[in-house]
């Protein structure tokens, strides 16, 4: 599966990276964590990030899907 991260407009640069399911669970649990214990700065930065664990959780239902 690729996931594809669209950033924000002011990076137009497009990245897709492929997962397995496991990485992908993984890499959603570090954003998960790192939101949580995100120390404030930037709230672009934090958006970018909060997109990312968007995209993460569409793919990983994505292969919830896929799986039934």
């Amino acid at each position: 599966m690729n996931v594809s991260f669209l950033p924000m407009e002011e990076y137009p640069t497009e990245l897709y990276i492929t997962m397995s399911k496991n990485q992908l669970r993984v890499f959603h649990n570090c954003l998960v964590g790192f939101i949580e214990r995100w120390p404030g700065g930037d709230p672009r930065e934090q958006a970018m990030i909060d997109d990312l664990l968007l995209e993460t959780k569409r793919a990983l239902l994505e292969y919830a899907y896929e799986d039934d």
